[in-house]
């Protein structure tokens, strides 16, 4: 059995462990592990191949990952790197990625030939600074039939994705969730009067 710690303060971006505005880091990190260290992809809750946790250690908040067998140097690496991406997250932006608007967020617009928006995320490690999302794909899934125009892209180098919603002469209201595959959902809503 394997025991990997991690002194929150010093390895998590912005010095905090499952924050109320985050509770999904441990989800996070547990999707990124599957995904890149081969010897623990099938770990299941029927087949639960490690845990993670927090306590005190040494008096510091320290997340504890607890494998069933010992990880290679080589995937020890791999789970140093992924442990500080734990605490990433995306903001909703309109204008390119720099003023979130909040969770949920809501645009506004009045109907006519340039309505539309360009809805564009942002990826952010802890610490609030820009990532590069690591190559993730984010999905836009529209819960009513406003035009959008993609409903999936793929995070760029710079941490960016964008979407266009909301047609010339669109009237109504869309709910859209924004999704990956670890992250914390992030809800929009575009209305055009």
């Amino acid at each position: 059995m394997g025991q990997y710690n991690y002194p929150v303060a010093s390895t998590i971006p912005g010095g905090a462990w499952m924050p109320p505005e985050n509770t999904s880091m441990s989800d996070h990190l547990t999707a990124l592990m599957r995904a890149n260290i081969a010897s623990l992809a099938t770990d299941a809750p029927d087949n639960q191949l490690f845990t993670i946790g927090s306590g005190q250690i040494n008096g510091e908040e320290t997340v504890i990952i607890e494998t069933v067998t010992d990880l290679t140097t080589g995937e020890q690496t791999t789970l140093d790197g992924l442990v500080p991406r734990c605490a990433d997250y995306f903001i909703v932006t309109t204008d390119g990625g720099t003023t979130d608007l909040g969770e949920p967020s809501e645009i506004t617009q009045v109907a006519g030939p340039t309505s539309s928006v360009t809805v564009t995320v942002q990826w952010k490690t802890g610490a609030a600074t820009n990532s590069n999302g690591h190559g993730d794909t984010i999905l836009f899934t529209p819960a009513a039939l406003m035009p959008i125009d993609k409903t999936e892209a793929v995070i760029d180098g710079t941490g960016k994705a964008s979407f266009v919603v909301g047609a010339s002469l669109s009237r109504g209201s869309v709910a859209i969730a924004i999704t990956s595959d670890s992250l914390p959902v992030r809800n929009l809503t575009a209305k055009w009067t």
